[in-house]
């Protein structure tokens, strides 16, 4: 087993424009940092199974080996466009930022 944080899962929370207008500031605050809260939690609970799954592999006698993304980045960044991957520079730079 690779590890290579690819456990993907979501949390898409949403809210109707004609619903979030009509909410106060406050509201829309308390909204907002509970669902962030809640994807944070979200996140953790994915990253902690991801490193009991690779424990559970290990106990069964599995080799278990923690991937470099960096260099893997590196590596597709020099040999492929964005373009080609239907993504722009900039969309990848927002996508970056994120982290």
């Amino acid at each position: 087993m690779r590890r290579r944080g690819h456990i993907v899962d979501s949390l898409a929370t949403q809210i109707a424009p004609h619903v979030w207008t009509k909410l106060s500031d406050q509201e829309k605050k308390i909204f907002t940092d509970v669902t962030q809260e809640a994807a944070a939690h979200a996140t953790a609970e994915i990253q902690k199974r991801e490193g009991e799954l690779a424990d559970e592999f290990r106990k069964k006698g599995l080799t278990v080996t923690a991937v470099d993304k960096k260099s893997f980045q590196d590596a597709i960044l020099k040999n492929v466009t964005f373009e080609s991957m239907g993504y722009s520079k900039a969309d990848w730079d927002k996508i970056q930022q994120i982290k």
